[in-house]
Order: structure tokens, then C-alpha cells, then sequence
């Protein structure tokens, strides 16, 4: 009787740690969700001084960051701008804060 105490305690055990690896990697998919903004212009593009982010204000409303030192990204993102040209943009889910403005990560630029 021991014995088949034992293997359903260690089946619950398994079962339970089941459970927790399952919620933990819903979570970790589900902090990878992303921004579609299909279609877009660049309406604005803030940059400061220092090395800080670059931020993206699109026509959408939606605003993005990245870095000046991302140097073919930045410099698609500025040639959209200037030629108003639409695109579609992923950016991450998460919002940061750079220089005091909130904007997600960008993470893609399809020029259309």
C-alpha cells in the first residue's frame, strides 16, 4: 500500500510541476506579443542630444523606439519620413519609458 501511495504522490508532483512550466511559458509568449500598424506614415521623430532612443510618433498614434547606433533601421525610418511614404510596423507590446515619453521597442519596418 506504501508503495502506490508513493507513485501517486509523485504523479501529483509531476502533474503539478506540469501545470507551473505550462502557465510559466504562456507567460513568457505571452511578453512577446507585438504591435501591428499597418499601413502607416512617420509623422514625427524625436531625437535628443545624448545617445538616447530615437521615438517614432506614427500616423497612427502609435509611438517607437530605437536606437540611433541601429543605423540602416534609423535611417529607413527617416527616409520614410521625409518621403511620406507608407509602411507596416512592428513594435513589442511592452511600453518604456525614454526620455520621460512612452514608446514600445521597434522591432520591424516593411516599407510599401
Amino acid at each position: 500500500m506504501t508503495n502506490r501511495g508513493f507513485n501517486v504522490e509523485n504523479r501529483m508532483k509531476t502533474l503539478i510541476k506540469g501545470l507551473v512550466l505550462g502557465a510559466l511559458g504562456l507567460t513568457a509568449s505571452a511578453a512577446q506579443a507585438w504591435v501591428f500598424s499597418d499601413g502607416v506614415i512617420v509623422d514625427q521623430v524625436w531625437q535628443w542630444e545624448n545617445e538616447a532612443s530615437v521615438v517614432v510618433v506614427l500616423s497612427n498614434g502609435v509611438a517607437c523606439h530605437l536606437s540611433p547606433t541601429e543605423k540602416q533601421l534609423y535611417a529607413l525610418v527617416l527616409s520614410l519620413s521625409v518621403a511620406e511614404k507608407s509602411a507596416n510596423v512592428v513594435c513589442h507590446d511592452a511600453v518604456d519609458s525614454v526620455n520621460g515619453v512612452s514608446a514600445r521597442k521597434l522591432h520591424r519596418v516593411i516599407a510599401l
